[in-house]
C-alpha cells in the first residue's frame, strides 16, 4: 500500500506543470538579470567576493568589450539551457 502511494505521489509530481518564464520587457543588463532571477541562475546573485549586483557587472562587461555581449540573447532566454546558449553557465 505504502509503494502504491508513493508511486502515485511520484506521478503527479512529475505531471505537474514547471512554471513558464516569459523574456524580459527590457535587452539590456537590468532585463537579463531579470530573466537570471527568474530562472534561478546563480550569475542573478551578487558576487561573492565584493557583492557587486548583476546589473552592476553586467554593465561593466559589456562597456570592456571584453567577450561578445550577452545581455540582450540573455533577456530573451527562457530557460537554463537557453542561457547557457548564451554564453553563461547559469548553475
Amino acid at each position: 500500500m505504502k509503494l502504491n502511494l508513493f508511486a502515485l505521489a511520484l506521478v503527479l509530481v512529475s505531471c505537474s506543470p514547471t512554471p513558464s518564464v516569459s523574456p524580459a520587457a527590457t535587452a539590456d543588463c537590468e532585463g537579463a538579470c531579470g530573466q537570471l532571477a527568474a530562472i534561478g541562475c546563480e550569475e542573478a546573485k551578487p558576487s561573492p567576493k565584493r557583492g557587486v549586483e548583476c546589473a552592476e557587472w553586467c554593465i561593466d562587461y559589456h562597456a570592456d568589450d571584453y567577450m561578445p555581449p550577452w545581455a540582450k540573447c540573455v533577456s530573451e532566454a527562457t530557460t537554463v539551457e537557453s542561457v547557457q546558449a548564451c554564453g553563461l553557465d547559469c548553475k
